[in-house]
């Protein structure tokens, strides 16, 4: 009797472990995003930082955060704006290290807003995104033709070894630093901005311009690219990036316009808009896969632009929707992350295929830029507004798959 207890005892268990053991691996519980600080943390530091308090509102909404980060070995470099670029005075940059409480504020930077980050050396490149606050001279003490603060572009140039900012304001005639891309081959700096031509006696009346411009000596001097006449704008140049031997620059001709693509196969010489390449202004342009990727206008599907300048359009609004002009962040390995606005973190390998692989319960929080921290293997996201903070995820993949371990 005992024998055959034992016996049905055993067949209950292996019948048991049998049918639950792919329930158990379905139901792993997926990664947690970490909130990084306090409430209202974000709001307090800032306004301790600049004296500027993060509650204003632009067209109704608070835009106050986090806009480029870039990570560099152990640090987490940011740059916060008290609203979109070109709203109104208010940028600083900071940096972030695991287990930090607060950020810690590098420097204050009389600027609307802030755009973008482009690692470079051992540097971290800031275009200037507005001059505000008072900011004439340029770097020998000169004014420009209107004398004020639309006569120099600034360049910002943040230290990865030892934290400290250089400033540079010596871009003639330039309003906004919107977009830059480093040439490690070349050890080149392109810096895309837009400003005036200067050619009347009103600053109001002047010729509005998209600016490409190029340094090798960390933004000390400037050799302008192309302008308004070589195709890249006549009303601003959004950014600019390279793959291969190819230059791309997003631009438009007009304020309300849609953005286009040109390209360049000559370094800047000369540019050919790109044929229906119609584009969502101020997101950033990615590569993945040595293909141009840009966000479409009506801001639901992704556009790939390959080296053919063949178009394909990868929609994704019935999945989630994006908000931001950092929206996506790529791994080492073609893996391809974006945050969404209901609090949901995507993956995918060729846009078509999304994964969710983390999510907020708060579906009010909408993350409006990201980043792959390599050295932690973290994303990194943040969110705008009175609630500002900042999010992690571990991405440890082993295979590389770009799902995180627990999902696997």
């Amino acid at each position: 009797m005992k024998k055959n207890t034992y016996i049905i005892l055993l067949f209950s268990f292996l019948l048991f472990y049998s049918c639950t053991k792919d329930d158990i691996a379905i139901e792993k519980p997926i990664p947690v995003l970490e909130k990084l600080f306090s409430e209202n943390e974000l709001a307090n530091s800032y306004k301790s930082a600049t004296g500027y308090s993060a509650d204003f509102l632009y067209n109704d909404v608070n835009y106050f955060g986090i806009y480029p980060m870039v990570a560099s070995g152990n640090r987490l470099y940011l740059g916060l704006g008290r609203s979109i670029p070109a709203a109104t005075d208010g940028a600083a940059l900071a940096t972030y290290a695991e287990g930090d409480n607060s950020l810690t504020y590098l420097k204050y930077i009389p600027e609307q807003g802030i755009m973008t980050f482009t690692k470079y050396n051992n540097a971290i490149a800031v275009p200037g995104a507005d001059p505000c606050c008072g900011d004439v001279l340029d770097d020998d003490g000169n004014s420009g033709r209107y004398n004020n603060e639309w006569d120099w572009g600034n360049f910002y140039s943040i230290s990865t070894q030892n934290q400290t900012v250089t400033k540079h304001r010596n871009l003639p005639n330039v309003v906004h630093g919107w977009g830059s891309w480093f040439d490690t081959t070349t050890n080149t700096f392109y810096y895309a901005g837009s400003g005036h031509m200067a050619d009347t006696e009103s600053r109001t009346d002047a010729t509005t311009t998209g600016f490409i411009f190029k340094t090798t000596n960390s933004g000390q001097t400037w050799t302008k690219v192309a302008d308004r006449s070589d195709g890249i704008g006549l009303y601003r140049t959004y950014d600019i990036i390279g793959i291969q031997n190819r230059l791309y620059a997003q631009f438009n001709d007009e304020l309300s316009g849609a953005c286009s693509i040109a390209k360049s196969l000559d370094n800047g010489q000369t540019w050919t808009p790109i044929p229906n390449s119609e584009i969502r202004c101020a997101t950033r342009l990615y590569t993945v896969h040595d293909n141009l990727v840009a966000l479409s206008t009506d801001t639901k599907s992704f556009i790939i632009i390959d080296a053919s300048d063949a178009i394909t359009t990868h929609p994704f609004d019935a999945q989630f929707q994006v908000s931001g002009y950092h929206i996506m962040s790529i791994d080492p390995y073609g893996n391809i992350y974006t945050g969404t606005k209901d609090g949901r973190v995507m993956h995918t390998v060729d846009f078509d295929t999304w994964t969710e692989i983390a999510h907020l319960e708060d579906t009010s929080i909408a993350f409006t830029s990201s980043t792959y921290w390599e050295e932690k293997q973290w994303l990194v996201l943040a969110n705008w507004g009175e609630n500002a903070n900042l999010w992690k995820i571990p991405i440890i993949n082993s295979d590389h798959k770009g799902l995180p371990d627990i999902l696997e």
